[in-house]
């Protein structure tokens, strides 16, 4: 004789179909209205693709883009 076990209070219910996070943008894709910093930004979109061992070579990669992009503007 089996019984099921009683639901417990606040418990989430499973979704009903699985969400692919690795296949969704956590933020909408936006325009900062410089080309050179989309581009840089553009560098983290294919993220989820690329080993974790190779993440932090693409964040310095973005990071100097973005420090040149702020250079520059410093200096306009």
């Amino acid at each position: 004789m089996s019984e099921e076990a009683a639901p417990v209070e606040g418990a989430v219910e499973p979704a009903e179909e699985p969400v692919e996070y690795a296949q969704q943008s956590l933020l909408p894709p936006t325009s900062t209205g410089d080309v050179r910093v989309d581009a840089a930004l553009a560098g983290l979109d294919d993220l989820s693709q690329v080993p974790v061992h190779e993440h932090i070579e693409a964040y310095e990669r973005v990071h100097n883009q973005m420090a040149r992009a702020l250079g520059d503007a410093d200096q306009a």
